[in-house]
């Protein structure tokens, strides 16, 4: 069994782990660096044809969620590469595409299951594990050489403070290596909110500490677990939720199957309209992804001009002249995603317009990833006999965290034998 952590052993995100067993190259994500947009062409070209040759060798492939740093490469799978995901990740990745994508490119998806044995690679079991992470649907994966009875637990983004934080008692023990996140090594002493509940906790306090004021709330139409407690936040303090379309689409891809909020079943979430994205949909003539909601689920932006106490508004920064139209005289604006995103300059525009109406401005966010204090709880009780640190920019610092654990680190690129 040989591994290769093409990228991931010295930054958080761009990871790709390549196993090679019994012949068979398995490839685990594939996600573009965090800092891709700001490379230069060349630059972007060089990786691109770099990652091309290695994807197009893979057998198979395994995405542990949705996020661009770990799915990022996709539009570089031929059509006839296998490629594992749960069912929320395919959804999570097909309805963006079939919104903000040039062209839609059909995938050789199978959907996976979790603690579903995966037996379709010869010499290979593979056992997925839903674990807790910001992207709803995350999995874990076990990898097994029956050959060699060899074990590999590849953690992928995970937590043990969110609304699944319990999952984690599913993986197996004593594996024989356990490739490790450690995004929050190094930096947590920033990190104020420590829990999804602590999350909750806070937009109820805000919500009703301001009962006269419309409530805005940033947070990404992809992270499930957040929709799920603005939600239950929402019923809490008797406000309704209005999110928009495409939130709304993605709500609905998964509610069947999946327990989320969505209009046609839950009486405080209604779906509205934004100009911009309305407008954009409309001119690519995608009339149908303007998704048909019953009347009593729409909600119009006047409504919410003419009851702003009424409404919790998920919204993002071009939604600037929607926020313009309703022009409310008093209102909260949160913060529920990372806040380097607050960095942008290109949402410039839209925070000097928060300023200028002298909303109030909250932060209410905690981390995808696990803080020192989990993974060391997650050591003690998965207990592997080896270490491997990925999608971290402290790999040194692994043998501190874990000072009774044997640590493994490699290098980009480095091929080794386990």
């Amino acid at each position: 069994m040989e591994i290769i952590i093409h990228r991931g052993t010295k930054e958080i995100g761009g990871s790709c782990v390549e196993l090679i067993i019994n012949k068979k190259r398995l490839l685990i994500d594939i996600g573009l660096p965090l800092d891709y947009d700001s490379w230069s062409d060349e630059e972007k070209v060089d990786y691109e044809n770099k990652m091309s040759s290695i994807i197009q060798k893979a057998d198979a492939i395994f995405l542990s969620h949705y996020h661009q740093d770990h799915t990022g490469l996709l539009n570089l799978v031929p059509d006839r590469t296998p490629i594992y995901l749960s069912d929320p990740t395919i959804r999570a990745i097909i309805i963006p595409e079939m919104f903000f994508g040039d062209v839609f490119k059909g995938f050789n998806f199978i959907p996976i299951y979790h603690r579903k044995v995966i037996t379709e690679i010869e010499g290979v079991r593979i056992i997925p594990y839903r674990v807790d992470h910001s992207a709803f649907g995350a999995m874990a994966f076990l990898i097994e050489d029956l050959k060699l009875n060899k074990t590999i637990l590849y953690t992928g983004d995970i937590r043990l403070h969110g609304l699944s934080k319990t999952s984690y008692l599913s993986l197996k023990q004593n594996v024989d290596y356990m490739l490790l996140e450690g995004t929050n090594i190094g930096r947590e002493s920033n990190a104020i909110i420590k829990s999804e509940q602590q999350v909750f906790e806070n937009f109820v306090n805000i919500f009703n500490s301001y009962p006269s004021h419309l409530n805005y709330v940033w947070a990404s139409s992809l992270n499930i677990d957040r929709i799920n407690l603005l939600y239950d936040a929402c019923e809490e303090t008797n406000k309704i939720l209005a999110v928009d379309f495409f939130t709304m689409n993605i709500l609905k891809s998964m509610y069947k199957h999946h327990n989320v909020p969505y209009g046609s079943s839950n009486r405080y979430i209604r779906c509205f309209y934004p100009n911009y994205l309305t407008s954009y949909i409309k001119r690519i003539q995608h009339r149908d992804y303007l998704i048909n909601c019953v009347h009593w689920c729409k909600v119009s932006k006047t409504e919410i001009k003419e009851n702003p106490s009424k409404y919790v508004v998920m919204i993002r920064p071009s939604m600037i002249e929607d926020l313009k139209y309703i022009d409310a005289s008093n209102a909260n604006y949160i913060t529920s995603i990372w806040k380097e995103y607050e960095k942008d300059e290109k949402y410039r525009p839209f925070f000097e317009y928060i300023e200028s109406k002298g909303y109030n401005k909250f932060y209410n966010h905690t981390s995808g990833h696990a803080f020192e204090e989990g993974l060391q709880e997650l050591n003690r009780y998965l207990k592997p006999k080896t270490i491997i640190p990925i999608h971290t920019q402290e790999a040194s610092k692994y043998k501190d965290i874990f000072p009774d654990s044997n640590i493994l680190q490699l290098s980009d690129g480095e091929k080794t034998i386990l």
